[in-house]
């Protein structure tokens, strides 16, 4: 009885081929972007590639401000026309100080091919750091 092709690469129990948007199948390509943005100016993290979509299974958004309140930062998904798909993660200062959050996501958020993942301080007030971890599947 012959086995499966890949069998050499089971550690235990049968491997199960990832689940979509759940978790990654075991030939999907990890994504990990960071990224600092001090001057107010957007930082774009990450563009989905042509014909792919990517899951963010997990993010974090930490921002500073030692003078400036009434502002904000965030993470978030834009389209081709830069118009925001939705928030990863926000935070608005009322006071000065330092927020951060961290989230995972199950299911996992979904960007599509050509979706922007970036970082976007309301002012050079902020200093805010950005990162998301996930997965890319073809589309």
């Amino acid at each position: 009885m012959s086995g499966e092709p890949d069998q050499v690469l089971w550690r235990g129990v049968r491997p199960v081929d990832g689940i979509r948007g759940v978790w990654p199948a075991r030939n999907s390509t990890r994504i990990n972007k960071s990224g600092r943005q001090t001057t107010g100016n957007v930082l774009v993290l990450y563009v989905v590639p042509a014909g792919k979509k990517l899951f963010i299974a997990s993010s974090i958004l930490s921002c500073w401000s030692d003078t400036t309140s009434n502002v904000r930062g965030s993470l978030e998904v834009t389209d081709t026309a830069l118009a925001v798909l939705y928030d990863i993660a926000y935070i608005l200062f009322t006071d000065p100080g330092m927020f951060a959050v961290t989230q995972q996501f199950s299911p996992a958020l979904e960007a599509a091919a050509t979706d922007e993942v970036r970082i976007n301080p309301s002012s050079a007030g902020v200093e805010t750091f950005g990162a998301i971890f996930g997965w890319l599947e073809d589309a």
